[in-house]
């Protein structure tokens, strides 16, 4: 899960993946999916990019939850 965080953020801030650094540690909670938190260290001057994020795996069969999300 971890490379496909940090890939996330990479696209979504532009930012090399080589220059991150994501920790993820799993939460209790989540109905029928995963729910983790994504702690994250940048380099300097991107301060865009926050310091830790909750992240949701979502399985297959959950597009309709996924696209939920995407419109928020």
């Amino acid at each position: 899960m971890v490379s496909q965080v940090t890939a996330f953020i990479s696209r979504r801030w532009r930012v090399p993946t080589e220059l991150l650094r994501v920790d993820v540690q799993a939460l209790h909670g989540g109905l029928e999916s995963a729910v983790a938190r994504a702690r994250i260290s940048k380099p300097e001057g991107h301060s865009a990019i926050p310091p830790q994020l909750v992240i949701k795996h979502l399985p297959v069969g959950f597009e309709r939850e996924a696209d939920v999300y995407e419109l928020l």
